[in-house]
């Protein structure tokens, strides 16, 4: 039988223990408040208590779409599937700390011999300078091919052939996928087992070319945020819980164009804060920058440090209670709260951070700015990789367009 009070009583101490956690955010309380409103409801329609197995079954009821199509119904409700079990494990007295309750563990090779050429690849991409985020996609790209292979009865790579490579790109794990995300995974893997050819762990030479040629015509348009977005972003928002952290970064992209893993791994010692200069050298690409700071940005910071920063010894200047943060997720919550007005599709087009470093580029090509110059602001490896910024000048595009004097046609087909 539901009982309202033991409820609210579980509900508030509940919400309490996630904000001693860290879960301080106003989109994640915002969330409980109102995962916690539509299971009382359900609840209060069964006359149940709540349990586990209810709250289970409030989760089936709720319709969202599947985890392959990851669309903000499906962060919803994993977001309200986690506090379900964050409700039990409290009533059941388990709740000591923040936890994530994932659907399923993620299988990894068992076999020693594959494991070991994980270890061995993983040692080689090291050795080549990338990032620590590449090596884990590519690993965890590799990992799934191995594990499949276990299944195909493969107890060394010597043993694999080019059908089971080609069978591979055949199964589940490809199906419904995007065409861009299948082209990445398959380029992956192409230079796995180009390595292991090379290494000469692969029983043949010609195992790459079982890997499918996946071609995939994409012409994309740069967004980019509007001037009024801009302002929107920029503006003091006292009542948030990181308005000045939240500012401060945001002038690193939009005026440095930083990336946002560069941004979060500033540190004290990478700014002359007298001549006013940051000196880094890029997580992804490991160019040197070396870039003067404007006037607001560099107030943004002092502001930040003096009068939000938590008082840790910390080496990093973006810091959380728990130390240094290495990564922030919900960027696209935040820049959106923070543009919550009218005509927000217009002046924020599209979301995530990145459209911060879009900006600085295409205002860069906008002030006549060459390719190469634009590629060394951003620390990019090649100039090659500023061309889909043209596409962010409107006036040269609409150079571009052909004229229409000449072309017959009639007044109401407009």
């Amino acid at each position: 039988m539901y009982n309202k009070n033991e409820f609210e009583k579980l509900t508030s101490n509940t919400r309490k223990k996630m904000i001693d956690f860290g879960a301080v955010s106003r989109t994640s309380l915002m969330r409980y408040d109102k995962c916690i409103d539509l299971l009382k409801e359900f609840l209060f329609r069964l006359d149940q208590e709540f349990s586990l197995e209810c709250g289970q079954e409030w989760l089936d009821s709720i319709e969202h779409r599947c985890s392959k199509i990851h669309d903000s119904s499906y962060t919803i409700w994993v977001a309200y599937k986690r506090i379900v079990y964050l409700l039990a494990d409290n009533q059941q007295g388990n709740l000591k700390e923040w936890k994530m309750y994932k659907d399923f563990d993620v299988p990894y090779p068992t076999n020693d011999s594959f494991i070991e050429l994980c270890s061995s690849y993983r040692h080689y991409l090291e050795l080549q300078n990338y990032a620590a985020a590449t090596i884990r996609l590519r690993i965890s790209f590799v990992e799934k091919l191995l594990v499949y292979l276990e299944q195909r009865g493969r107890t060394t790579f010597a043993a694999v052939t080019n059908e089971d490579v080609a069978k591979y790109f055949l199964t589940d794990h490809f199906k419904d996928r995007k065409p861009a995300g299948i082209k990445t995974e398959a380029n992956i893997l192409k230079l796995f087992l180009e390595y292991t050819e090379e290494q000469k762990i692969a029983g043949t030479d010609l195992l790459h070319y079982a890997v499918p040629v996946c071609n995939v015509k994409e012409s994309r348009i740069v967004t980019t945020i509007s001037p009024q977005g801009e302002k929107a972003l920029l503006d003091d928002h006292p009542g948030f819980v990181a308005d000045k952290r939240e500012k401060a970064t945001y002038l690193l992209a939009l005026r440095l164009g930083l990336r946002s893993c560069d941004i979060y791994n500033l540190r004290f010692q990478d700014i002359d804060w007298e001549r006013g200069f940051l000196n880094i050298t890029q997580q992804k690409t490991s160019v040197e920058l070396h870039m003067r700071m404007d006037n607001e940005t560099q107030n943004a910071l002092i502001d930040y440090i003096l009068n939000e920063r938590r008082e840790l010894q910390s080496e990093y200047i973006f810091v959380t209670a728990f130390g240094h943060l290495a990564r922030k997720t919900g960027h696209c919550r935040s820049l959106r709260t923070r543009m919550n007005g009218e005509h927000i599709e217009n002046h924020l087009p599209h979301d995530g951070l990145h459209i911060l470093r879009r900006t600085f580029a295409s205002r860069l090509l906008e002030d006549g700015a060459a390719l190469p110059v634009i590629a060394a602001a951003l620390g990019q490896i090649s100039p090659e990789s500023t061309r889909p910024y043209l596409s962010t000048n409107e006036k040269m595009m609409c150079k571009c367009a052909l004229s229409l004097s000449g072309i017959p046609c009639r007044r109401e087909e407009f």
